[in-house]
């Protein structure tokens, strides 16, 4: 097992992941306890990362308009793929403009999350990205 030496980074919302795969489309396989995910890292990996424990953090990708809906307290978190493609269903908690799911903080790419939505905020939601995109810090 190869671990990063680094300390933890600045940004609070990093996480130690294992890097599992990088393929030459950008996409990086990460996982983290039973969790695995495909990510998109554009750049932000090589195959020499692959079996390393990285600090990374997560942001989501909505082309279209995003779209969050309340979920009962009693719905636990789940980041779950959607048919196998690069979209995820995310089950967790709207903190400003991310959502917290099984260990990971999520933030909104484009930054439209919290205004649109800041009366769900501190609640449990549920929300459909197109993509996870990641970055490393080194």
């Amino acid at each position: 097992m190869k671990i990063s030496t680094q300390q933890v980074p600045q940004a609070s919302n990093a996480r130690l992941v294992r890097v599992l795969g990088v393929y030459e489309t950008d996409e990086v396989i990460i996982g983290f306890g039973a969790i695995v995910l495909s990510c998109f890292g554009f750049g932000e990996a090589t195959s020499d990362d692959v079996g390393l424990d990285l600090w990374a953090s997560f942001s989501a990708m909505e082309i279209d308009d995003l779209r969050i809906w309340r979920l009962d307290d009693n719905m636990p978190d789940t980041i779950k793929r959607v048919d196998g493609s690069s979209r995820y269903e995310i089950h967790g908690t709207l903190h400003g403009s991310n959502v917290h799911a099984c260990g990971l903080v999520i933030g909104d790419e484009e930054g439209s999350m919290s205004p649109e939505y800041d009366y769900l905020d501190g609640v449990r939601v549920g929300t459909i990205v197109d993509r996870i995109d990641i970055t490393f810090h080194r």
